[in-house]
């Protein structure tokens, strides 16, 4: 049965989730090789919005894996610098993005048509020092468990998971 994670599971970087479907492995491998996708993460958004949640555009890196049609994916081109790929990320998930679409979408389904007008800046926005800035908090509030450690090695980190901290996560998207 499926069922939100708790503050407390999220607090064990061994804790993972369950997905309620499952996807055959070759099936995922057969797309991903179709878009040249060779990085053991994926970026990707819920395509249903809903004026009861707290955000319009929900936006996420995850684990190499197989989604539904409800979670259209991003194929950043691989020459970009991953730590670009992880601006990207932060952008896709910023208030400002959020408070655009919010005013956008009419209804419940986040197409990507909706998405291609959105707030999206280029990787040539993003100067060393914003790098600088962004990578740090998007690898800590990304990199909360093992199956994250090939996003986390991209990004040049070698550490543990982060540990979960309600309130340093809001501090973390707050600075963002």
């Amino acid at each position: 049965e499926a069922r939100d994670s708790t503050t407390l599971e999220k607090t064990g970087t061994d804790y993972e989730v369950s997905p309620k479907y499952w996807v055959p492995s070759d099936e995922v491998e057969r797309h991903l090789q179709s878009k040249n996708w060779k990085l053991d993460w994926l970026i990707g958004w819920r395509n249903v919005a809903s004026a009861h949640n707290l955000r319009t555009m929900i936006v996420g890196a995850f684990p190499r894996g197989g989604v539904g049609n409800s979670m259209p994916l991003v194929f950043p081109s691989q020459s970009i610098s991953r730590k670009k790929v992880a601006a990207l990320l932060c952008n896709l998930s910023s208030l400002c993005l959020d408070f655009c679409a919010r005013q956008k979408v009419g209804g419940v389904n986040l197409s990507q048509s909706y998405v291609a007008q959105f707030p999206i800046l280029p990787p040539s926005a993003y100067s060393e020092a914003d790098i600088a800035f962004i990578v740090p908090r998007v690898l800590e509030l990304t990199y909360t468990s093992q199956s994250m450690a090939p996003f986390a090695r991209d990004l040049g980190y070698e550490g543990p998971p982060f540990a979960w901290d309600d309130d340093r996560r809001a501090r973390l998207r707050a600075e963002l």
